[in-house]
């Protein structure tokens, strides 16, 4: 964990990445996404990472519903 500094560039406020990390997708000119949370903490993601972080909230949320799933697809089976 680093601690960064938010500074104001323009109209924008900005968060200057470690150079060493680099290496791991986050050079000038890479695509990152950012994201925050409802406890307001923001996380940062390789835009090549997505597909993976979207399977990982998908799965989330089919356990989270999984009752509720069941009772659409049998819903559904019964109307076929």
């Amino acid at each position: 964990m680093k601690m960064l500094k938010v500074r104001r560039v323009g109209n924008s406020n900005m968060v200057a990445l470690p150079k060493e990390w680099e290496a791991d997708g986050f050079g000038a000119g890479d695509y990152v996404l950012a994201e925050r949370d409802e406890a307001g903490e923001v996380r940062i993601l390789r835009a090549g990472d997505v597909p993976a972080r979207i399977d990982a909230i998908a799965g989330e949320m089919v356990t989270r519903h999984a009752e509720a799933l069941q009772i659409l697809a049998e819903h559904d089976a019964a109307r076929g």
